[in-house]
C-alpha cells in the first residue's frame, strides 16, 4: 500500500484509482466481465500489456482476486469485498459526469440508440430466446458502408437485400451500391449468398452458432471475419433497461407510455 507524507485517505485512494484505466477495469468487472478477454473487449483502446499490469496492481491492493480454473480453461477475475465496495463510488462518478460533463446528445448518438432499440438488441434477444428454447441460432452483422448516395447512409437498413439476392445493378435497393458496383460489393455479395444458400440447404451458414458464453458473430465487411460479442457494450447497457417493450407494442393500462397511465405518459423510447 503506498504511503503519503500527508496522512490523507483521499490521497491514498487517488494513488490506487486515480489513473485513466483503473476505474474502467473495475467498471467492466462490475458489469459482469470475468475473463481477461471479456475485460479487454470492453476496453478496446487499452493495450493487453497495460491491462495485465492494472489487474496485477488491483490484485496487490486487494481489490481483485484471480481464480484459477480447471485445466484447459482460462481463469477469471472477481472483485473482492473491498473491490465491491467501490461499486457505488464508480456509479456515482458516472452519474456526476452525466449531469455536469456530458454535452447534449447529437444526431449520431440518437441514431446509435435508435438502431440498438429497433434492430440490434431485438435481434440478440431473439437469438437468445431461440437458444433457450432448445434451438440453434447464427448471428451476423453487416457493417460494410454503402457507397451509393455519396456514402451518407453507411451500413443502413435494407443494404443486405441487394447483396443477398445478388441484385447489384437494378431495383431500388441497388441504388445503395452506386452506379457501378465495386469489386468489394461483388465479393461481399458472393459471401452473403453462399452463407444464405448453405443455411437454407443444410442449416450451416459457414460459421459457428451463437452461444451465450462467447456470442460469436459473423461480420460481413471487407474483410469478412468472426468476432466474439461485438455488441457487448450496447448489450450491457440494455441488459436491464426500464422497459423492453417494442415501439409498436400497446402498453397495459396503468403503465408508463399509455395516456393517463403512470406519472410519465410519454412513449417509452429509452
Amino acid at each position: 500500500m503506498p504511503i503519503h507524507s500527508d496522512y490523507c485517505p483521499i490521497a491514498l485512494g487517488v494513488e490506487i484509482l486515480g489513473d485513466r484505466w483503473t476505474p474502467l477495469v473495475i467498471r467492466e468487472l462490475m458489469a459482469g466481465a470475468e475473463g481477461f478477454n471479456d475485460i479487454h473487449r470492453g476496453l478496446p483502446r487499452m493495450s493487453r500489456t497495460l491491462l495485465t499490469g492494472r489487474l496485477r496492481a488491483l490484485e496487490r491492493h486487494g481489490l481483485v482476486r484471480r481464480e484459477v480454473a480447471e485445466r484447459g480453461r482460462p481463469g477469471r477475475y472477481v472483485l473482492t469485498e473491498a473491490g465491491q465496495a467501490l461499486t457505488p463510488i464508480v456509479w456515482s462518478l458516472g452519474q456526476w459526469a452525466a449531469e455536469w460533463v456530458f454535452d447534449d446528445p447529437d444526431d449520431g448518438d440518437y441514431e446509435l440508440v435508435l438502431s440498438d432499440w429497433l434492430f440490434r438488441m431485438p435481434s440478440l434477444y431473439l437469438a437468445e430466446a431461440q437458444i433457450a428454447a432448445g434451438g440453434r441460432a447464427h448471428v451476423y452483422e453487416l457493417t460494410w458502408s454503402a457507397p451509393g448516395l455519396g456514402g451518407v447512409l453507411g451500413a443502413c437498413h435494407g443494404l443486405d437485400v441487394p447483396l443477398v439476392f445478388g441484385n447489384l445493378t437494378s431495383g431500388q435497393p441497388a441504388v445503395l451500391l452506386g452506379e457501378e458496383p465495386s469489386a468489394a460489393a461483388v465479393a461481399l455479395s458472393a459471401d452473403m449468398r453462399a452463407a444464405w444458400t448453405g443455411f437454407a440447404t443444410h442449416g450451416d451458414p459457414g460459421w459457428p452458432g451463437y452461444e451465450p458464453d462467447r456470442r460469436r458473430t459473423r461480420i460481413f465487411d471487407t474483410p469478412t471475419g468472426l468476432v466474439d460479442d461485438p455488441e457487448r457494450a450496447s448489450r450491457l447497457i440494455w441488459k436491464d433497461p426500464p422497459s423492453r417493450r417494442w415501439p409498436c407494442s400497446t402498453p397495459e393500462p396503468g403503465m408508463p407510455g399509455r395516456p393517463g397511465g403512470g406519472e410519465d405518459s410519454r412513449p417509452d423510447a429509452r
